[in-house]
């Protein structure tokens, strides 16, 4: 008789707790919800505004920049000079 093997998942690793901590102009209030194994975080704006943003794209913000705020415009790329009038 053979016997049936058995998939156990394992755990992934715990999320890294980034409450209370900046980024550029984002604070991090507190962990949402997880997608696919992958923190979400609610962030608020220096403005006040709020908005959910995954961990992995808090930890690149200082190698591929900042990510803008919808209500305010903070951390949203300035238009290109050579495009002004």
């Amino acid at each position: 008789m053979s016997r049936a093997h058995r998939h156990v998942q394992q755990p992934g690793p715990a999320p890294i707790d980034m409450k209370g901590k900046r980024f550029a102009h984002w604070v991090v209030q507190q962990q949402t919800w997880s997608r696919r194994s992958r923190a979400q975080w609610l962030c608020r704006c220096d403005c006040g505004e709020t908005t959910t943003i995954s961990g992995t794209h808090l930890r690149s913000m200082d190698r591929r920049g900042v990510i803008g705020c919808t209500a305010c415009g903070r951390g949203a790329e300035s238009p290109n000079p050579a495009n002004k009038a």
